[in-house]
């Protein structure tokens, strides 16, 4: 049931992240009605949207992120492939970005997690490929922790390195 009926089933804590720690990703569907958009309007629980469905969405948030999230190809059962769009889609690439910046500080916190993804996402306006950056967030996360230097240096050689029309920074 995603009416939010019955949110007292999962509720990752008033925090937003469950007692282990783990940080709590949820794709926005766009509704902006709170119980249809269960668990993504909850409050500490990083809420995101594909790119494509918040440039037509009115009532999108502002804490709600944006990534890619048409036409991935992904895996499907029994060996297959296919191409598939949305915002959960984009919601597995946050949640693979904020694995990458847990990998680096382990003890990152849900404030800070949000507040580097924030800085992370490029807007339409400005970048070839708005959304979240993996590399722009790595490199956030650099400035505020001691991250190992060949990180660092990688990060920061791909940042300089972006051409328009080669990735712009956006690591594949």
């Amino acid at each position: 049931d995603h009416s939010g009926r019955n949110k007292q089933y999962f509720n990752p804590t008033s925090l937003g992240v469950t007692p282990d720690g783990m940080i709590v990703v949820a794709a926005d569907s766009g509704t902006g009605q709170a119980n249809a958009n269960f668990p993504a309007s909850l409050k500490n629980v990083i809420s995101v949207q594909s790119i494509k469905q918040a440039d037509t969405d009115s009532n999108n948030i502002a804490q709600t992120l944006t990534a890619p999230g048409e036409k991935i190809l992904t895996t499907l059962p029994y060996g297959t492939y296919d191409f598939i769009s949305g915002s959960s889609i984009a919601t597995a690439e946050v949640s693979g970005i904020i694995a990458l910046l847990l990998e680096l500080k382990p003890d990152l916190t849900l404030v800070e997690t949000q507040s580097i993804l924030q800085k992370a996402e490029l807007p339409p306006k400005i970048s070839a490929f708005p959304g979240i950056n993996a590399n722009t967030a790595v490199l956030a996360l650099c400035e505020v922790v001691n991250c190992p230097q060949n990180v660092s240096i990688l990060s920061r050689q791909c940042l300089d390195c972006r051409t328009p029309g080669q990735g712009d920074g956006q690591i594949w």
